[in-house]
């Protein structure tokens, strides 16, 4: 199983790139961009990974499901941005992912939407956000509203989770253990 990771930043494309990106796109996807800018790096990543890998989609064939998920025929991808970082995974599977920055968590999360099982796992700062990225993960991956993501169980699925710098990431595939 196959999953590639990609990790950018703004300062990886000069901004001649972005523009050309941004000038292949439809209005649907400039419409996408102009309600949080920092989407055209997400755009220029997946233009460069389809070009560099001779995929023939093209980035005008993404579409967004009610709940925001990005789709392209084919081809599973999921993105998450923190701070300046965005992470993109592609897969031949269903895949969600998710980026956080590891810094002291909010006990009330834990108590509010943690199983027990998992709250007891939480003892360290990194526990803490490699479970909740998991949970954000799965939600990405189903396509699921944020709101019921206390009810679903990501650990029945392949998943990973990497640390990068002071962030950690965690992916999750829609294939069964």
């Amino acid at each position: 199983m196959q999953v590639d990771i990609i990790i950018k930043s703004d300062i990886d494309y000069s901004n001649e790139y972005k523009k050309n990106v941004y000038n292949l796109l439809n209005d649907y996807h400039k419409e996408f961009i102009s309600v949080k800018k920092s989407r055209i790096i997400s755009y220029c990543i997946i233009y460069e990974y389809l070009k560099t890998h001779n995929i023939e989609l093209n980035i005008n064939d993404i579409y967004y499901s009610k709940n925001g998920k990005p789709l392209l025929n084919g081809l599973y991808f999921s993105i998450s941005n923190k701070d300046n970082l965005v992470v993109l995974v592609i897969s031949y599977y269903n895949i969600g992912v998710d980026i956080e920055k590891i810094i002291n968590y909010d006990e009330s999360i834990v108590k509010k939407f943690f199983t027990r099982e998992e709250e007891s796992l939480v003892k360290t700062n990194y526990d803490f956000f490699r479970i909740y990225t998991l949970k954000e993960s799965y939600i990405k991956m189903k396509d699921l509203k944020y709101d019921s993501y206390y009810k679903d169980d990501y650990s029945k699925y392949y998943n990973e989770t990497v640390k990068y710098k002071d962030y950690i990431i965690s992916y999750v595939i829609d294939v069964l253990k």
